[in-house]
């Protein structure tokens, strides 16, 4: 499945939060840009893993030095972007409880823009109604990876459960493919939100948002013959913000049927799913084949470390047999050597038989006694 590269908003989350407003270097400090929650506008669930994936995408390629634009409202839905322009966020990092917050640092164009002095309008805004300040991000979604999400976390009996306590209506998780802008939006149901001090500059941001929450009211407004008799009245303000709302909005489909392409898609990841469980059960059996060669192995050398022992023990006995032998021949060998002395008659039996001058004190004394 392919990425969709049309542009998606969260739109309005609830009210903002800011941390503080840098009247000197005009930057709005530790300002949310991504709560975790329902993005109204496409009934999508944003979490943490999402939250994650905008902030790797705020620190990587173009975004990593220029920064993310914001713009004021979502212009390129339904107005022209001239003007609109407010600044740059950098610094984007996500908190323990899964917001995303950054430093929005304000143009100086902002100050002079066709609309007014957007800047100091915003800044006012964030320090004294920040209830009334909010970001929503504009991005390309990934619906590959929401697809095997849900196929993730998905059984036979109650289809997808998201494993988010806080998605109790089961919305599909959103995942990101790429990054466009994070705008400042108002509420669309708002009254007295922070468009609505800008003169009505923002207007059509507003009904775009306001469209986005309530997609039937489009649906309405194309199709029933009393709201095409009030289209048919007001053709030169009307039709053309229709034309442009629809060409950029997502298009609502109700118990649309896969097409031939999604089920494709859908039998695709089935077969990669029983190919990966496969591969699961091999890598299994041969791990448990391994865990038993190397019980065998470490059996064997245990042994083999007892057989050495043995060895040493036996060659140590080998060697003490071996100076026993030698010694024993030697004393045999001096035997023998007497022996053949006496049978050639070198060395004498007793002192009586041999020469008087061989013979020793004792013997002589012996031979005299006899006498």
């Amino acid at each position: 499945m392919a990425n969709d590269k049309r542009w998606f908003s969260t739109g309005w989350q609830g009210g903002g939060s800011v941390g503080g407003v840098d009247a000197e270097k005009h930057v709005l400090r530790d300002a949310v840009v991504v709560r975790p929650g329902e993005a109204f506008t496409h009934g999508l669930w944003v979490d943490r893993e999402f939250g994650g994936q905008v902030v790797a995408a705020a620190g990587s390629g173009k975004f990593a030095t220029s920064g993310i634009k914001a713009r004021f409202g979502h212009p390129n839905m339904c107005s022209d972007a001239l003007g609109t322009f407010l600044g740059r966020w950098k610094n984007l990092r996500q908190r323990e409880d899964g917001f995303v917050i950054g430093d929005l640092y304000l143009s100086s164009t902002a100050s002079d823009s066709p609309r007014g002095d957007l800047r100091k309008y915003i800044e006012e805004m964030a320090a004294q109604e920040p209830g009334h300040f909010g970001a929503s991000i504009v991005f390309a979604r990934d619906q590959q990876a929401e697809q095997l999400f849900m196929e993730a976390n998905s059984n036979e009996t109650d289809g997808f459960k998201s494993p988010d306590p806080a998605n109790g209506a089961n919305l599909p998780h959103a995942r990101l493919s790429e990054l466009h802008a994070a705008d400042l939006v108002d509420e669309p149901a708002a009254t007295d939100g922070m468009f609505s001090g800008a003169a009505g500059a923002a207007l059509a941001a507003q009904v775009t948002e306001w469209l986005d929450l309530h997609p039937e009211v489009l649906k309405a407004l194309t199709e029933e013959p009393v709201m095409a008799d009030i289209v048919a009245r007001y053709p030169d303000e009307i039709k053309p913000f229709l034309a442009r709302y629809a060409a950029h909005a997502t298009p609502v489909v109700a118990d649309a049927e896969p097409d031939a392409k999604t089920s494709a898609m859908a039998a695709e990841i089935a077969s990669r799913k029983e190919e990966i469980a496969s591969l699961q059960t091999i890598q299994q059996a041969s791990e448990a084949e391994r865990d038993t060669l190397r019980a065998n192995v470490d059996q064997l050398t245990g042994q083999l470390a007892g057989a050495q022992e043995s060895v040493k023990a036996l060659e140590g006995e080998r060697d003490t047999l071996k100076a026993q032998i030698g010694q024993l021949e030697a004393e045999r060998d001096a035997a023998l050597a007497r022996v053949a002395a006496v049978e050639r008659g070198e060395t004498p039996l007793s002192g009586a038989s041999a020469p008087k001058d061989a013979l020793t004190p004792w013997q002589k004394a012996q031979l005299a006694a006899k006498k």
